[in-house]
């Protein structure tokens, strides 16, 4: 929501985000996932949500969050894509509405 300008979601939610980062930061990956660059990412993520968290607990503009936001969004989907399969990187973000419209379908030429 905060893409679209509403920032209520992360403003009444963050805690909730927090908890959630602490929890998959804290929890045991499969082996494929033990690695030390997802571990560090995540950690830096839930960097950010504890500075975001510090912002709108000061009451922070929501121009002032967006830049914020927009980093923890990176932050997520550069994990996402160290958790992805070679085969599918480069797909979009599939899941919270980052899809590609879909190609139109051709049309048969009729003459």
């Amino acid at each position: 929501p905060t893409e679209e300008g509403n920032f209520a979601p992360i403003r009444s939610r963050i805690g909730e985000m927090y908890d959630k980062a602490l929890a998959w930061t804290n929890s045991t990956p499969p082996k494929e996932y033990d690695k030390p660059e997802i571990k560090s990412t995540l950690k830096q993520m839930t960097g950010q949500i504890i500075a975001i968290r510090a912002m709108i607990d000061k009451k922070a503009s929501d121009e002032d969050l967006k830049p914020k936001m927009i980093e923890l969004h990176e932050t997520f989907h550069k994990i996402v894509g160290m958790c992805t399969p070679e085969e599918h990187t480069g797909e979009g973000h599939e899941g919270h509405g980052h899809e590609a419209p879909a190609a139109e379908p051709k049309k048969e030429h009729k003459e």
